[in-house]
């Protein structure tokens, strides 16, 4: 096969096609089923836009230009003629040799079908040789398997998605057989939350309790399975990107806004409701300022200074849905609502102070 490769280069190269594209064009000829027959050969050429133009006569042809012969067709072996008269023929076999024969013995050996190659177009060439490549390249075998998933799967992370590893990757393995794409997984994780706020809101019994404790794991799982698809079929995009940080600031305030509801339902106390107002407000403040902090961590010496202060914190994110995760599972919900009332506000002033000093510190620089 690779002799049969030596020759399509040096056709492609006679044709005036540069080295990269040769080597986009060789690439997708060499992972089509049947290859290297001739029939397999002068197909991909014509989809790339290569002109074949397949002759029979009585009389041998002379190439002017370059021909490519086939020997027999069960053979499926191809030929480049590089010299022809009448009296010899120099030519390179599929198996890379260079053999000069008498032009009788050729013509008893080859016959007179011949194949002439020639390039009408070159923008459409590239055009149509760049298209066939994204297919081939999108329609590569992917490694599916479980433990490619695991291999490809995120080590250091906060422990409830370390646990949760253990799941994902079966849902991951199911999902790559359907061929479903990462950021529809991101949704299901989204409906998962969006669940679990609805069991919140519905009151404190143990059904509804224990049904939204299951969904947040499961949206954990979905969280963990769409980066683990993505990973394994190489499908990313800025969209699931921006769904993802949306979707990871958005389900702390769902799960708040489930367990408020919820509780007031129960208690009729109007200070629920106040309570879950300074926690909606803490909670934003702290996820929005942390991850701007954060995209600084390696481009700001000042604010990297701080980050191993809040490493502890880290190995607790998501910090609101483990606190009501607990409080789901213990019948705690309300404790951890005023919980996490103090404790997102203080995470809230430390975040602002932080970014004032980082502007300070930039300013003092400037």
């Amino acid at each position: 096969m690779s002799g049969t490769r030596i020759v399509v280069v040096k056709y492609l190269r006679a044709l005036n096609i540069d080295t990269d594209l040769s080597a986009r064009i060789i690439d997708i000829l060499v992972r089509r089923p049947g290859y290297p027959a001739f029939s397999t050969i002068s197909s991909c050429l014509i989809q790339c836009g290569v002109e074949c133009e397949i002759s029979k006569s009585e009389k041998p042809v002379f190439c002017d230009d370059l021909y490519i012969s086939r020997i027999k067709a069960d053979d499926f072996k191809v030929v480049l003629m590089i010299q022809a008269d009448t009296e010899r023929v120099k030519f390179l076999t599929s198996e890379g040799e260079i053999v000069i024969d008498s032009f009788e013995h050729f013509c008893l050996e080859f016959g007179y079908e011949t194949m002439k190659l020639s390039v009408p177009d070159f923008d459409m060439l590239k055009l149509r040789v760049q298209k066939l490549y994204d297919e081939e390249q999108n329609s590569k075998l992917i490694d599916g398997s479980i433990t490619n998933i695991k291999r490809l799967s995120k080590l250091n992370e906060p422990p409830i998605y370390r646990f949760c590893r253990f799941f994902s990757i079966y849902f991951s393995y199911v999902f790559i057989k359907l061929k479903i794409h990462p950021n529809y997984i991101t949704f299901f994780w989204f409906l998962s939350i969006a669940a679990a706020s609805f069991c919140f809101s519905r009151g404190s019994t143990e059904a509804y309790r224990i049904a939204a404790a299951l969904l947040i794991m499961l949206g954990y799982t979905f969280d963990c399975s769409d980066g683990e698809v993505a990973r394994v079929t190489n499908k990313y995009s800025k969209i699931g990107g921006y769904l993802d940080t949306i979707i990871h600031w958005v389900s702390g305030l769902l799960i708040i806004l489930g367990v408020t509801w919820g509780i007031y339902n129960e208690r009729r106390d109007p200070g629920i409701l106040k309570i879950g107002l300074i926690c909606v407000l803490g909670d934003s403040i702290f996820t929005y300022i942390y991850g701007q902090l954060n995209s600084w961590r390696n481009k700001n010496s000042t604010y990297g200074l701080f980050h191993p202060i809040f490493l502890p914190l880290v190995w607790l994110f998501p910090i609101d849905l483990n606190l009501f995760l607990a409080g789901a599972i213990f019948n705690q919900l309300q404790t951890a609502l005023k919980i996490w009332e103090i404790a997102s506000l203080s995470l809230a002033t430390i975040m602002v102070c932080l970014f004032f000093l980082q502007e300070y510190v930039e300013e003092k620089k400037g």
